[in-house]
């Protein structure tokens, strides 16, 4: 039940984390198929979710792009593997290093994304490979100025702590 949970949450991380990638590209075609008149005088004066989207699906000029596009999206899921974490990790240290903190970013997220639920594999990291990715990820977040994305990932770190021994 907690695996499915965090796999969820990692899966939410990745589907709206970062400036580039399948989403971003997908929601900028859709924002130009349907054009600057359409998103004001239609979209803009909607005020629910609800209708939101169903102008979005039966709109004439996104449809198709919107269906034809979502019917191909896939689930992906890699196993938790703590030593996949604890590599990407190190990596995203050593370019952040090196000053390029986009590339850090990128790794310090793969390394969130393998980690498993912190205390579950103690051979490595003493178990907190999920925590400190999420510390070397605010620490890059902090040096591009995106304090408020460093902070999420600080109070994540804080919700992580190992649990209670019996």
């Amino acid at each position: 039940m907690e695996e499915e949970f965090y796999r969820n949450l990692c899966s939410s991380e990745t589907l709206r984390s970062g400036k580039n990638g399948f989403f971003h590209d997908f929601t900028d075609y859709a924002l130009n198929m349907a054009g600057d008149t359409w998103i004001e005088k239609i979209f803009g004066r909607i005020d629910n979710d609800v209708d939101r989207l169903r102008s979005i699906y039966t709109d004439e000029k996104l449809k198709d792009v919107v269906r034809g596009t979502l019917t191909n999206v896939k689930v992906l899921y890699r196993d938790k593997d703590a030593s996949i974490s604890r590599v990407k990790r190190l990596e995203g240290f050593q370019i952040a290093r090196e000053g390029q903190h986009e590339k850090a970013l990128l790794l310090f997220s793969q390394a969130i994304l393998r980690a498993p639920i912190t205390g579950k594999c103690k051979t490595v990291d003493r178990g907190f490979s999920l925590p400190l990715a999420l510390l070397g990820r605010a620490e890059t977040f902090m040096l591009l100025k995106e304090y408020h994305l460093a902070l999420e990932d600080l109070e994540l770190a804080e919700e992580y702590e190992p649990p209670k021994e019996s």
